[in-house]
C-alpha cells in the first residue's frame, strides 16, 4: 500500500465558501475529482499542508449551452457529460 501523508480536508458546500478558503491558504489545493493529484500526494510528489474537495458544490456539475460552445463545472463527470443530450448532440465524439 502506498504512503498517504496527513493533509486537512475540506468540503465547502459554496462556491464563496471554497474561496475564502484557498485565500485563507494559498498553499492548499483544489480538488474536483482529481485522481491524479491524489496519486501524486501518495508518491509524494505533491505534499498539499490541505485539500479543498470541490465535489459538495452543486454548482460545479453544471453543464451547459454557452454562446461559444458549452460550459462543463469542473465537478462535471464523464458520465454526466456522456449522457447529457446537448453533448451527444452538438459535441459528438
Amino acid at each position: 500500500m502506498e504512503y498517504m501523508p496527513d493533509f486537512t480536508l475540506h468540503r465547502p458546500d459554496s462556491v464563496d465558501e471554497a474561496v475564502r478558503l484557498k485565500a485563507a491558504d494559498p498553499q492548499s489545493r483544489y480538488l474536483a475529482g482529481g485522481t491524479d493529484m491524489i496519486v501524486n500526494v501518495r508518491r509524494g510528489i505533491e505534499t498539499p499542508a490541505s485539500v479543498i474537495d470541490l465535489t459538495a458544490i452543486d454548482g460545479l456539475r453544471e453543464i451547459a449551452a454557452a454562446a461559444d460552445g458549452v460550459r462543463i463545472g469542473a465537478g462535471a463527470t464523464l458520465h454526466a457529460l456522456a449522457g447529457d443530450p446537448g453533448i451527444r448532440r452538438d459535441f459528438p465524439a
